[in-house]
């Protein structure tokens, strides 16, 4: 399944037009041996931690206990976007199992604007924040309102989505 949103058989944009081009990557990180100078992270609160895991080539991010408590991941590099181009976005990630006072963000987003996929509690949502009203704003889209699967076992697809494991967020955007 290639994407959720429109049949598997159709190749466009985010713009509606017809993808025929190659991708071209402007970012890569992977962390195959070791954690690279690519990203910052901001890690508050006891027991918070971010490390390496040399047996799987991948980086663990620890929230600590305390309701302040939290850790940021973010690349140094900025991408900005360039008009009347969509910018298709690959994350992957694994999350920690859902559980009540536990945000987890991943997407392409700042303090000020973005899209990403939020599992806040055991609320799964899709979220855009933006500030071009001057304040910072977000729309959230729960799971019990996505349109063509919920991906809660009900849809076309059958799928359940278990975040505790391996995924792939796909997010092509244009604005």
């Amino acid at each position: 399944m290639s994407h959720l949103y429109k049949p598997c058989q159709d190749s466009y944009d985010a713009f509606g037009r017809l993808r025929v081009s190659n991708p071209l990557t402007l970012f890569d990180s992977s962390h195959r041996y070791r954690d690279n100078n690519l990203w910052t992270s901001l890690v508050v609160g006891s027991g918070s931690t971010v490390g390496f895991v040399t047996t799987q080539g991948l980086v663990d991010l620890t929230v600590g206990i305390g309701s302040t408590a939290s850790v940021q991941r973010e690349t140094t590099k900025v991408f900005s976007y360039q008009p009347g181009k969509s910018l298709l976005v690959m994350n992957t990630f694994v999350m920690n199992t859902p559980k009540t006072n536990l945000r987890q963000r991943v997407g392409y987003f700042g303090v000020d604007n973005g899209i990403y996929f939020e599992v806040d509690g055991n609320t799964f949502s899709f979220v855009e924040r933006s500030i071009v009203s001057g304040i910072v704003s977000e729309t959230r889209i729960p799971q019990s309102s996505w349109d063509h699967d919920k991906l809660d076992g009900t849809g076309p697809s059958g799928y359940n989505l278990d975040v505790t494991k391996g995924q792939i967020l796909w997010t092509d955007i244009e604005w």
